[in-house]
């Protein structure tokens, strides 16, 4: 399954770099901010709902740990997919995945980030996984709109 997973990601973290926009100037502000090495390379898509995939082993597996209707972003390496209705909460939500944007930069491959990230929400669950949790610690200044 794994192997069916990391094709997935690298899919639309294409599909993002291509069809995204470049981060705006207080956008690369954040993601400094959170520690992203390069984020002129980031690109953000906003979405009317989280891609899902084909797939229905996969996507089985997925709706099984996460679920993409009530998910306002996702992070594939440095491709971000934001659901359009939660740009009011934008700064927050874009933290947050930025941070994951991080997180895939120090694990070096978007196979060894998932691979550490679907073992850590296995393992703990979504809300306790170390990565999501440091992803709320480095998004909290963020929370109500303000920054650093």
């Amino acid at each position: 399954m794994f192997p069916k997973a990391a094709a997935w990601a690298r899919e639309r973290e294409t599909d993002i770099l291509l069809s995204g926009t470049v981060l705006t100037a207080g956008g690369i502000a954040i993601a400094e901010a959170v520690g992203v090495l390069h984020p002129e390379r980031v690109r953000v898509a906003y979405v009317r709902s989280m891609p899902e995939p084909k797939d229905s082993e996969l996507r089985a597996a997925l709706r099984a740990y996460f679920s993409m209707e009530h998910v306002s972003g996702v992070t594939f390496g440095y491709g971000i997919y934001m659901r359009g209705e939660a740009e009011g909460c934008e700064p927050f939500i874009l933290a947050h995945e930025l941070r994951h944007v991080y997180q895939y930069e120090q694990a070096g491959s978007i196979e060894a980030f998932l691979a550490a990230y679907l073992s850590q929400v296995i393992e703990s669950g979504y809300a306790e996984a170390p990565y999501e949790i440091d992803a709320m610690i480095a998004s909290a200044p963020y929370r109500n709109g303000s920054g650093k």
